[in-house]
């Protein structure tokens, strides 16, 4: 069942950085108009499908998972002088 959940990760992880930056962009990305917010948005998500795939091993819950991406996120919010 662990390989299965972290096989699971691994893909999402995958699909993430595949629909931010690949050839399968989605339109809530691509229509975004002002440029900063676009490349911050896409680092972002680049950020979360590697820590997913780097970090799948580990995780022992969702919960997990959530507090890793509130991170990631609460560090681009830091990054732009905005607080979480």
């Amino acid at each position: 069942m662990q390989d299965v959940k972290n096989d699971s990760l691994g893909y999402a992880g995958t699909e993430v950085i595949r629909r931010t930056v690949g050839d399968s962009k989605v339109l809530e990305i691509t229509e975004i108009k002002d440029k900063v917010l676009k490349e911050e948005v896409m680092k972002t998500l680049v950020n979360i499908g590697i820590n997913l795939i780097m970090n799948r091993g580990i995780y022992q819950s969702g919960s997990e998972i959530i507090d890793d991406i509130d991170q990631i996120i609460g560090q681009t919010l830091i990054s732009r002088g905005e607080k979480k």
